[in-house]
Parts: C-alpha cells; structure tokens; sequence
C-alpha cells in the first residue's frame, strides 16, 4: 500500500511574499488577500502580504488581467495592493521593482509565491531557503509546486527520516523539480522565444482562464499553509484542454524519487 506523506514544514509564516502580480500573480494575491481578511475575522494570526512587481500596466494587460483603462502606465504591484487595501482593509505592501532575494525577502518567516514567465526571475527565486510555492503555465495548462529545498540530499534525507512516521519536513522546490525551469523557457509558439503570457493571450493562442484555474490550485495551498491545515500534495498540475482538470501528485516516497531520482 503506497504511503502518503504529510507536510509539515516547522514555519509559522509571518509574511507572503508575492513575485509576479500579471495575469496569475494578481488573482492569486486577491485569493490571497480573502484568506488573511477571512482569519483576521476569526481572531487568528495573519501575515503581512507583499507584492512584488517592477513592470507596469500596459493596454493589453487590460480585461486580460485585472486590471482597467485607468491603470495603464502604473505600476502593477501599486494598483493590485492599493485596490485590495481598500476592498478587504488590511495592510498590502506594493514593492514597484524587480525581485531581489536579499531585500524582499525574510527567511524565517516568509512564503514566497512565484508567478513569473521567465528563467531569470526563478533563477532569484531559487536563491531563496524557505517555503516557495511557484506557478507556472503556457497555453492551457501548467503546474503549481510547494517546496521548501534546492538541495537534493536534503530532500533524500527528509524522505529517509519519514520512514519513521507519516510526516516529511522538507520537500523538492520547483528548481529541483523541474531544473529545467531555471533554464529558459520552451520555445513558444511560431519558435517566437520570449513570448509573455500576456502576449499569448492576446494573440489567442493562450486559454483566457488559464491563469484563473493557475491561482485557485494555488490558493488551495495557501489557505492549507495559513490555516495549518493538512497537505498532503506538493504538485498540482492543471490542464484546461483536458475539461478544466486539476491533478494533484500526492505526496509519497515513490513520487518524489520519480522526479529527483535515487542516486
């Protein structure tokens, strides 16, 4: 009988930290914000909510994300932050600039959410030692991972130590998931490289409700973290082509050495 494994990460998160606030990056950070407006109703702990983002709304960004005429030329972290402030009363932080690990980041006390479409912003994201939850995604599917390890032989010997239980302390990042993240992305439609989201959208060849289905399999995790609920899955993979499908890759033994191997 196949063993699920339950995460338990020994982390109270004082902060999230949003990287990415376009078509993904701001639904998850509404989804966000309703989860800590929600605890703070209940009189429990809620962490502070950052969004980081140095690009600017533009006009196709428009109906597409969420966001209006009269935000073009603004920066996107500034509007998305402000707009839930208002909405749900609680403190938003807008950081209008490029994500740098070593000054956006607490490593003790934050998740940081990923939600970029390019190599180089995972490739500061996967310089952070905590809790990431990273999403990523093309035409109409893609995958949210929940990690807390670059390092492989941390994980082997998390899983190792889980043999004593049914508990695991650390799991596989999206790095050390899927390395080739960090690479560069594939090649987008017509071998056009450097293609945003954004700019599939518009030119229809990316599913309107890709980002959509994106953020609610990620909130899924976020609420779990916050609320110290169980999880037992550390990959969610979505697929819109296949009837709006989420599949979630549970957390045992034989997954996660499908993905990082044994020796």
């Amino acid at each position: 009988m196949t063993k699920i494994l339950q995460a338990d990460f020994h982390q109270r998160i004082d902060e999230v930290v949003i990287v990415g606030v376009g078509g993904t990056g701001a639904s998850v950070a509404r989804s966000t914000a309703r989860i800590i407006y929600d605890m703070q109703q209940r009189g429990l702990h809620t962490p502070r909510l950052t969004l980081v983002d140095g690009d600017k709304v533009e006009e196709r960004n428009v109906g597409r994300q969420l966001f209006a005429p009269s935000d073009c030329g603004r920066f996107k972290s500034v509007v998305v932050a402000q707009r839930l402030s208002y909405t749900f009363g609680i403190a938003v932080q807008a950081v209008p600039e490029m994500f740098d690990v070593r000054r956006h980041t607490d490593y003790h006390g934050t998740l940081l959410i990923g939600a970029v479409d390019n190599h180089l912003a995972r490739i500061e994201m996967s310089r952070f030692s905590g809790l990431i939850l990273d999403m990523g995604n093309h035409r109409d599917s893609g995958q949210a991972i929940l990690g807390n390890t670059g390092d492989r032989d941390v994980a082997l010997h998390a899983l190792k130590q889980s043999e004593k239980g049914d508990v695991i302390h650390h799991l596989p990042n999206a790095a050390l998931t899927f390395p080739e993240l960090l690479q560069g992305e594939a090649p987008a439609p017509k071998d056009e490289p450097g293609v945003s989201c954004a700019q599939l959208v518009a030119a229809g060849e990316q599913h309107l409700l890709i980002n959509d289905m994106m953020a609610v399999a990620a909130a899924g995790y976020i609420h779990s973290l916050l609320n110290r609920l169980p999880i037992t899955s550390w990959m969610t993979f979505v697929d819109i082509g296949m009837g709006f499908a989420m599949r979630p890759v549970q957390i045992t033994p034989e997954n996660i050495l499908a993905y990082i191997g044994k020796n």
